[in-house]
């Protein structure tokens, strides 16, 4: 694991000079010892907000992961769902709708009231959520992380609210 460098400091398994706000990669234990006393690096390894629980995140924490989801999601539309999606998200927005989103198709995709709580997504594993994206026909792109495709899903959620 990484760990955020606070104070310059040099690697002295290969002579490499870190910076404040680098990361350190994988000190030996000697290392994190010597280096997190000196105040050099942060004695916690660097963690991304998709290792985090939920229940533990901020609002702003929880806005950036649904941004990130969302911005995957869209990576793998092409145009025209794009389009759609935006105008099935406007018109949500605009008329204050919670469950019919309108739009051609009426697909599986707009279904998601067997999601009684989003959250359920964490306990599924990798297979499960392929299944679950397929079913209701959600791309997932190329996501192939457990957490790239949760959020994928969970974007897909918020847009058809």
């Amino acid at each position: 694991m990484d760990y955020l460098v606070k104070a310059e400091c040099v690697d002295t398994r290969d002579g490499k000079r870190y910076f404040a706000g680098d990361a350190f990669p994988s000190p030996t234990d000697e290392q994190l010892k010597r280096l997190s006393g000196a105040g050099c690096i942060d004695n916690s390894p660097i963690t991304t907000l998709w290792d985090k629980p939920v229940a533990e995140m901020s609002r702003q924490e929880m806005e950036s992961v649904a941004l990130d989801g969302f911005f995957t999601h869209i990576q793998g539309l092409g145009d025209d769902d794009l389009r759609e999606s935006i105008e099935r998200l406007r018109d949500n927005l605009v008329d204050g709708k919670s469950g019919d989103t309108g739009g051609s198709g009426g697909g599986a995709a707009d279904d998601f009231s067997q999601l009684d709580n989003p959250v359920e997504l964490d306990a599924l594993e990798i297979k499960d959520l392929r299944s679950l994206a397929d079913e209701k026909e959600i791309d997932l792109g190329s996501a192939t992380k457990r957490a790239d495709i949760v959020a994928v899903i969970r974007a897909a959620i918020a847009s058809q609210v």
